[in-house]
C-alpha cells in the first residue's frame, strides 16, 4: 500500500495528493488491520469449541483449521474481519467506535463536492485547508481506537501484538 501511494505520487506528481492520503490513513489502514488480525487473531474470527479433546490429533487439527480458517479469510471484506474479530473478542464498544470513524470517513469522501476538493487540494495548502482537517481529525481518532484495539493491556490483542506483531 505504501509502495503504492510513493508510485502514484511519483507518477501524478502532487495532483490528486489529499484524497491519497485520507485513503492511506483511512481504508487502506482498515485493510492493513484485517491482514494483521487475519494473522493474530484467526481463532476470534472463527473459534471453534471443538478439538480440545483431540489428544495426538490436535496438531493435524490445528493445521487443518488454521487451512480452513485462511479460506474463510477470502470470503470476507476487510471491515467484515475487522468487525468479526471485534465481536468474538468482546469488544463491541471498540468496534462501533472504530466503525462510527470510518462510517463518518465514508459519507465524507462519498460527498462529490468534498471528493473533488480533495482531488484539487494543493500540499502546501492544507494545513489551512478546512476540509481535509476534518479528515485528519477523524483518522487521528480512528488511529487511536486502533491503538486501543492492539495495546491496551485489556485488550485480548494486546499480548498477541506485543509478542508477534512488533519486532
Amino acid at each position: 500500500m505504501c509502495v503504492d501511494f510513493a508510485w502514484k505520487e511519483w507518477e501524478q506528481g502532487e495532483k490528486k495528493w489529499a484524497i491519497r492520503n485520507v485513503k492511506l490513513r483511512m481504508s487502506r489502514k482498515l485493510i492493513f488491520v484485517a491482514g494483521l488480525l487475519a494473522t493474530l487473531a484467526s481463532d476470534w474470527l472463527f473459534p471453534t469449541e471443538v478439538g480440545a479433546h483431540l489428544g495426538k490429533m490436535q496438531g493435524a487439527y490445528d493445521r487443518e483449521m488454521s487451512k480452513f480458517r485462511t479460506l474463510l479469510f477470502s470470503f470476507l471484506s476487510p471491515a467484515e474481519i475487522v468487525a468479526t474479530a471485534c465481536i468474538n473478542a468482546q469488544l463491541d464498544d471498540l468496534a462501533v467506535d472504530l466503525f462510527t470513524h470510518y462510517d463518518q470517513f465514508l459519507e465524507m469522501i462519498g460527498t462529490v463536492s468534498t471528493r473533488k476538493h480533495l482531488e484539487e487540494l494543493k500540499q502546501e495548502d492544507h494545513a489551512e485547508d478546512d476540509t481535509f482537517q476534518e479528515f485528519r481529525q477523524n483518522s487521528h481518532r480512528f488511529q487511536g481506537v486502533l491503538e486501543s484495539m492492539f495495546f491496551d493491556p485489556v485488550s485480548p490483542f494486546s499480548a498477541r501484538t506485543r509478542k508477534y506483531g512488533l519486532f
